[in-house]
């Protein structure tokens, strides 16, 4: 049985988000089951119950592999491999990818909406402009910060820990190494300093965060909220404790294995 406009709002409802506290939404409709009307649906009854909120609306098809570059990168130069002729020129206006997920894109066109301007790491929002405005190329990780301290909140809704992109914050925090990337611009190719690594480890993270959770099960998934500045404490101290926690264990993870030969030497 699909999903109405009445048990989202009732989810929603139980979840016990207050309008006016920010809230950074990562959403993933396929995990939650078949809705009555799709991403439309759930965008309305998510703006029913919330005044302020911040989504990911990020564009990665900006970005091109140069021949050449840093070592200990995170990356494989080789510009015969390299996906220039697959990039597209950023623009403010571009939709966001398509893995961001339909209601993210939903967002962007809403009526009042604003957005930085990052040429990958967009995010948009209602209501929270001050965390976009503090957005730079090279501080790509600013708007969580404003949110943070702004006692925001996390919602996941059908969506795991490997799509928390707040958890990179944790990172900057603990000191754990970043990366260069590049995009395409209609001037120049423009450099992107301290891009986040892999998040695929991630999920590591879900019992520890469990204690300030809260969760509503809905449909074929879960609703789950996350104080942002709890969670953030709770990664950082975990990091601290252990260099390596939340790295992934695929052992062809460029990312990944810069970041153990950093805290190897450390």
């Amino acid at each position: 049985m699909s999903l109405s406009f009445r048990d989202l709002i009732s989810s929603l409802t139980a979840l016990r988000l207050v309008s006016h506290v920010p809230v950074i939404a990562h959403v993933d409709l396929n995990s939650l089951g078949e809705i009555d009307g799709g991403g439309a649906t759930f965008l309305s009854a998510l703006m029913n119950r919330i005044d302020t909120i911040m989504m990911p609306v990020f564009t990665y098809r900006t970005m091109i592999i140069p021949a050449t570059g840093p070592e200990n990168n995170g990356i494989i130069y080789n510009h015969r491999k390299a996906p220039h002729t697959h990039s597209e020129f950023f623009n403010p206006g571009m939709p966001a990818d398509l893995e961001m997920g339909e209601v993210a894109e939903l967002l962007r066109r809403e009526p009042g909406a604003l957005r930085s301007n990052h040429p990958v790491f967009f995010f948009t929002s209602i209501g929270v402009d001050a965390t976009l405005r503090a957005q730079s190329v090279s501080d790509p990780l600013a708007p969580l910060r404003v949110l943070a301290e702004l006692e925001g909140w996390v919602l996941l809704a059908g969506s795991d820990h490997t799509r928390n992109f707040n958890l990179h914050l944790a990172e900057q925090m603990a000191g754990r190494k970043t990366f260069i990337r590049w995009a395409l611009t209609p001037d120049r190719i423009v450099e992107l300093p301290n891009t986040p690594g892999c998040s695929r480890g991630f999920n590591q993270f879900a019992p520890l965060v469990e204690k300030i959770a809260r969760q509503v099960r809905i449909g074929e998934g879960l609703l789950s909220t996350i104080p942002l500045r709890p969670m953030l404490h709770l990664a950082y101290d975990l990091m601290q404790a252990d260099p390596n926690a939340l790295l992934c264990n695929d052992p062809g993870c460029l990312m990944c294995d810069s970041i153990r030969q950093q805290t190897s030497s450390d």
